[in-house]
């Protein structure tokens, strides 16, 4: 008879327990996860549009050439990673002036970087205006692609059918 995995109760009561707690330490991390959350906000809604206006432009002659748009879109992927790698950088050397408690270490256990990724990333990227009209080409290309190798084989599918209906018809 095979036994299925076991529960460690003990282990799952202490985690119910961490996870419903709050306490004077939940509290302070979760106001520290809003402070630094509201920092990186202001400087990825001030940064954002900036980096937009410095990412290249496409041509109206290469809106349609496949190559030249992912250059393009890697390149702006890049700036976005950079100017995301400063904000985290510039929001870790702020304080958390808001710790008016002796228990609590601040960013003890990266508390200032939990939404950090998610702000910065969303702000960012919804502020990419013509990274996401590449994005939407380079779908549309793709898309395409496989719509026009599907229809190949759809027909070469009919052909055989084709031929191998003629050779019935001969063979009759």
């Amino acid at each position: 008879m095979t036994k299925g995995p076991r529960l460690n109760y003990k282990k799952l009561e202490i985690n119910w327990e961490r996870l419903i707690r709050f306490d004077e330490i939940r509290f302070y991390k979760l106001v520290e996860i809003a402070y630094y959350s509201i920092i990186s906000f202001l400087l990825a809604i001030f940064l954002g549009p900036i980096l937009n206006i410095l990412t290249p432009k496409l041509n109206d002659k290469d809106k349609d050439n496949f190559v030249y748009i992912l250059i393009e879109s890697a390149i702006n992927f890049a700036l976005i990673l950079i100017v995301a790698y400063y904000i985290y950088k510039i929001v870790r050397v702020i304080p958390f002036f808001l710790n008016f408690s002796d228990k609590y270490v601040s960013s003890l256990k990266g508390e200032n970087e939990a939404a950090l990724g998610f702000v910065i990333g969303i702000i960012l990227y919804g502020s990419q205006k013509r990274l996401t009209k590449n994005i939407k080409r380079i779908e549309q290309f793709i898309h395409n692609k496989i719509l026009k190798i599907l229809k190949k084989e759809e027909q070469t599918d009919e052909d055989k059918k084709d031929i191998s209906n003629k050779k019935f018809k001969q063979d009759k």
